[in-house]
Formats: C-alpha cells, sequence, structure tokens
C-alpha cells in the first residue's frame, strides 16, 4: 500500500493539496491497441478540494506494463461533493495506450 501527499499552486493562487492512497492488486494480461501486455494492476484513490470547495474523488485503476511500468490502461471514475459544478463536469474517463515503439 502506498500513500502520496502533494500540492499544485498556478501562479499566485494557493496551493491545492491532493492525496492519494493505493496498492498493487494483481498481475493481469491486458489488450489494448497498442498490444497485450502483462501488467500490474493497481488500484487507488485520489481526493482533492478545489479553491471554488468542490472535493473531487477519483477511483483510479492503472494498468502498468510489468517491463516498462508504462501506463497501458487507466479506468477512472469521479465523484464530486461540497460545490459542486452545476454544469459539464466528467463522471468517467478510460485511457488506453494507442501505439507504442
Amino acid at each position: 500500500m502506498w500513500t502520496l501527499e502533494f500540492s499544485f499552486a498556478c501562479g499566485t493562487q494557493a496551493p491545492v493539496s491532493y492525496t492519494q492512497k493505493g496498492s498493487v492488486v494483481d498481475v493481469e494480461s491486458v489488450i489494448v491497441p497498442a498490444g497485450m501486455y502483462s501488467a500490474l494492476k493497481l488500484e487507488s484513490t485520489l481526493t482533492w478540494t478545489d479553491l471554488a470547495g468542490t472535493t473531487r474523488t477519483q477511483t483510479i485503476t492503472n494498468w502498468r506494463d510489468v517491463n516498462t511500468l508504462i501506463s497501458v490502461k487507466q479506468e477512472i471514475s469521479i465523484a464530486y461533493s461540497g460545490t459542486v459544478p452545476t454544469t459539464e463536469y466528467a463522471v468517467s474517463r478510460e485511457i488506453l495506450l494507442q501505439s507504442a515503439s
């Protein structure tokens, strides 16, 4: 299990603090447009509250190639609380490695 805590700031704005907790849960074969990979399956939760008071909690499953540790696939779901945006906010996304050289 791991825990990361970090902050980002933009210009003179106050920094936003992030916390990510996760673990390696398995080794799986994963097929993506770039091919088939033997991959570490990592599951984590990333949480932060922005300057508008919106708290985001991302549940992330990330598959990383065991040889290169390059991320070949990510599935992310996002939950909102606090000052929730009224329109146009993502609730999920999938990222797949398209090609490798």
